[in-house]
């Protein structure tokens, strides 16, 4: 992958922006609500004095009406960081395969690693184009390259090229011992975003999330999949030898007699994960590497948005 095929379709996401859904700590002025005191855009609240507030933010008006001492609290508008982790365990490496069974050439059809390459390295784009931060992770076992949020297009830059050189890495993905490891280098709530197959124990992940949803980070999970990996009809009448990449086990099988049994395996899988975001208030969305990614993060930003109310 190079820095030209990262950045080819970004024209095509035009007018479209990252907005936060949930209130956002900022120290700079950005485009996310946020309350707080001091100077702001739009009066939100009172909250009572307690001793070690300032007295500038004291409503001596209201206070001469009262003989009580009140803060005034102000909506107005923050900076979002947005913190984006991809996957790079070894299981990410897998592009599909052709009717004889082999795997099909990574120049022709994209790995689960590059397709989400280039979705983050698109909401990088985003979230830098409307002045807000964006910084990235890429992990197997651990956190092996760590890029902190940053705001300028030289940052960009760096971002994508962390993205661009990222490859797959050996041994077993372990989603909720990163995802540990990379809170305690986030510096401030913000935005998290999850890239990765998710081929692993759902209650691990979700566990692993628990955390940032406890501290009110906004969570987005991105699961990645080949269409081969949702639907095996496709490789019907062969016998094949599947390995798993990441633990390299064996075992030979009869696509014909399993396509049916793994296709409801696979849904059950992505709607525990699936349930459990959702039970958490985690933004839950599956992409197959099939879909064009400018188009596919279209659709989704068009969803978000008028959730969010934009």
């Amino acid at each position: 992958m190079t820095l030209t095929t990262l950045t080819a379709d970004w024209h095509k996401l035009g007018g479209l922006m990252f907005v936060a859904r949930r209130l956002v700590e900022g120290l700079l002025t950005g485009q996310h609500a946020a309350v707080g005191l001091g100077p702001g855009v739009d009066f939100h609240d009172y909250r009572a004095y307690t001793p070690g507030d300032p007295l500038s933010d004291v409503d001596w008006k209201l206070y001469g009406r009262t003989d009580r001492f009140y803060l005034r609290r102000y909506r107005h508008l923050s900076e979002l960081h947005a913190y984006l982790m991809l996957d790079c365990s070894a299981s990410m490496h897998f592009t599909g395969l052709d009717r004889r069974g082999r795997p099909l050439p990574a120049k022709q059809v994209p790995t689960k690693l590059s397709y989400g390459a280039a979705l983050a390295a698109a909401i990088g784009f985003l979230t830098i184009r409307q002045a807000d931060r964006a910084g990235v992770g890429l992990f197997s076992d651990r956190i092996i390259e760590h890029l902190p949020p940053g705001g300028t297009w030289a940052h960009l830059k760096r971002l994508c090229t962390v993205l661009e050189n990222a490859r797959p890495q050996q041994g077993q993905g372990r989603l909720r011992a990163s995802l540990r490891q990379a809170h305690g280098l986030m510096k401030r709530r913000g935005l998290l975003v999850i890239i990765s197959d998710l081929l692993e124990d759902p209650d691990e992940l979700l566990d692993g999330l628990s955390r940032f949803r406890h501290d009110r980070f906004e969570v987005i999970v991105f699961q990645t999949l080949s269409p081969q990996e949702l639907d095996l009809s496709g490789l019907d009448r062969l016998s094949l030898e599947m390995v798993d990449a990441e633990t390299h086990q064996r075992l030979r099988t009869d696509v014909d007699r399993t396509a049916k049994a793994y296709a409801e395996r696979m849904q059950q899988h992505i709607s525990q994960i699936r349930r459990g975001c959702l039970g958490q208030g985690i933004d839950f969305n599956l992409l197959c590497t099939d879909q064009p990614v400018t188009g596919a993060l279209r659709r989704y930003l068009v969803k978000r948005s008028a959730a969010v109310g934009g």
